[in-house]
């Protein structure tokens, strides 16, 4: 499932992000642009963390 922050990009920059973070997670060895796809995988870490909140406070409330 996509998260509903993701819809706003279009594929490439999809495409982009998920190298940010395999980058992030399995190399990180220091290439151009090292610390911009280290950020671009942490924001959308956070990103993706923030709206798991948000959709447990809406079945919380789905569910009051």
């Amino acid at each position: 499932m996509e998260l509903e922050w993701l819809q706003g990009f279009d594929e490439r920059q999809k495409e982009e992000i998920a190298f940010a973070r395999l980058y992030a997670q399995q190399f990180a060895h220091g290439t151009v642009g090292h610390n911009q796809l280290n950020l671009i995988a942490k924001l959308a870490d956070k990103l993706d963390a923030m709206q798991q909140k948000i959709y447990s406070l809406e079945a919380q409330s789905n569910n009051a």
